[in-house]
């Protein structure tokens, strides 16, 4: 009676061998894309890392040639922020931020208009950063907020130390 049987259990062994390797092989399939996409993320986080540092220093070094000027008045910075914008794009606006804490000029001016004349104190999150920045003489990011111009994205409050008052870029 075993023998009418044994094709049976043989054919359920091998389904279920299948099934068990499938199942296995689903597995480490998942495994290998989980792998992939996580070495892929960090490539890019640390390729955004190296870009903003890159930006940041030049912004800096922007900044540091301001601090020869004797204002911040936009003709005599928009010609530099004019050429560093056309190497490196993808940039919303470049302010400058007087001592009151509002945006004294923007660039470019198209689409930022609402930006002008903001009192960046406005909001906790920015005034934030913005005295942090002041109070360390370093860069300082805000977290992420809703732009005046639509959008959202965050701000990097540069100070330019070197006049009586306080001023950012």
């Amino acid at each position: 009676m075993l023998s009418k049987f044994l094709p049976w259990i043989t054919m359920l062994i091998v389904f279920s061998s299948f099934l068990v390797m499938s199942s296995k092989l689903h597995d480490q399939e998942a495994a290998q894309r989980q792998a992939r996409l996580t070495a892929e993320s960090r490539y890019l986080a640390a390729q955004i890392d190296t870009d903003l540092d890159n930006r940041v220093g030049a912004l800096e070094r922007l900044a540091a040639s301001w601090r020869r000027q004797s204002s911040m008045d936009p003709p005599e910075l928009l010609h530099d922020v004019r050429r560093y914008l056309e190497d490196v794009p993808g940039y919303q606006a470049i302010e400058g931020v007087d001592a009151t804490h509002h945006v004294a000029w923007v660039y470019p001016l198209q689409g930022n208009e609402q930006a002008v004349h903001l009192n960046l104190g406005f909001e906790p999150n920015r005034a934030r950063a913005m005295l942090k920045a002041w109070a360390t003489g370093l860069p300082q990011a805000t977290a992420p907020v809703n732009l005046v111009q639509g959008g959202k994205g965050f701000l990097l409050f540069i100070p330019v130390v070197g006049f009586s008052q306080e001023r950012y870029l």
